[in-house]
């Protein structure tokens, strides 16, 4: 199944200087935007609400390693996934928060 285009709002003429890394940050944008709209997110967010997100994935992220011994690798090695899993939704609530903000 072939993915949607980005919407005519992400499409840069080949003449716009961007940095290929704003060329990602706008792809990885589309992307969870997209994924949030099928879904019927997007109504959901506003600034408030993903500010109030966002610190809450933190406080997940942290819940992880808080009281493990910071000495040991093991540590982190068996909380690996889940480290992965709510620093990948910090990212997501992140792009969200910078689209509302019109930062990119």
């Amino acid at each position: 199944m072939m993915e949607p285009g980005p919407p005519e709002s992400f499409l840069l003429s080949r003449d716009c200087k961007v940095e290929p890394y704003q060329r990602l940050w706008l792809d990885l944008q589309h992307r969870v935007t997209d994924f949030s709209k099928v879904r019927g997110w997007l109504r959901n967010y506003d600034l408030h609400t993903l500010v109030c997100s966002l610190f809450s994935e933190m406080g997940e992220l942290v819940d992880l390693i808080q009281w493990k011994d910071k000495l040991s690798m093991k540590t982190y090695n068996d909380v690996r996934e889940g480290l992965a899993r709510e620093l990948a939704d910090i990212t997501i609530y992140s792009l969200h928060m910078l689209r509302e903000l019109n930062q990119i």
